[in-house]
């Protein structure tokens, strides 16, 4: 339905305006929507989409090329996701944090897939990577915490996750109520 419709809108648009300044942006909402539709084929034109919005914006080079390795995990293309991530990662002198977070993220996603305890304890190694940085912001600390807390629990490690949730609480978390 909208999904549907907003991808032929942006089709359009890249069609007729292929060079200006708001392609890329178009490419990576497109891809988005590709990615949301979630069919094996829609799915295998946001990777292409993204790989395109990549080659064509330093803007957005690094988000599209996380974007491309999540896709390729849901479609269950492990290796590959994790040569583009692992690429990227020793690769990219400066990374946002944010980046890094999303980045080792997918990675350890993409380990803890694999259903296997050395896998899953592969997934907590990589996750706690997400928050070695003492600049990471509070959000981003956030979710990191929580992710990391989430893979552990999968990996039976529960006085580990336990921590980690201790230390979101400590942080005093927005609940919405105040």
């Amino acid at each position: 339905g909208q999904h549907t419709q907003a991808l032929r809108t942006l089709n359009s648009l890249l069609r007729k305006y292929p060079r200006m300044d708001f392609a890329p942006r178009a490419l990576y909402m497109s891809a988005r929507i590709s990615e949301q539709i979630a069919s094996m084929d829609s799915l295998k034109h946001a990777a292409e989409l993204y790989d395109a919005c990549a080659r064509q914006s330093d803007e957005l080079r690094i988000k599209a090329t996380i974007r491309k390795a999540a896709v390729l995990l849901r479609m269950g293309e492990h290796e590959e996701s994790e040569r583009i991530l692992t690429h990227m990662l020793r690769k990219e002198e400066n990374l946002r944090s944010q980046d890094k977070v999303k980045a080792y993220a997918v990675l350890a996603n993409n380990k803890a897939l694999l259903g296997t305890g050395e896998g899953r304890r592969e997934a907590v190694a990589i996750a706690a990577k997400e928050l070695e940085d003492p600049a990471l912001p509070r959000w981003w600390k956030f979710r990191a915490l929580l992710h990391h807390a989430t893979l552990c629990a999968r990996a039976d490690m529960f006085a580990e996750a336990l921590k980690d949730y201790e230390q979101v609480l400590a942080m005093q978390p927005a609940t919405g109520a105040n």
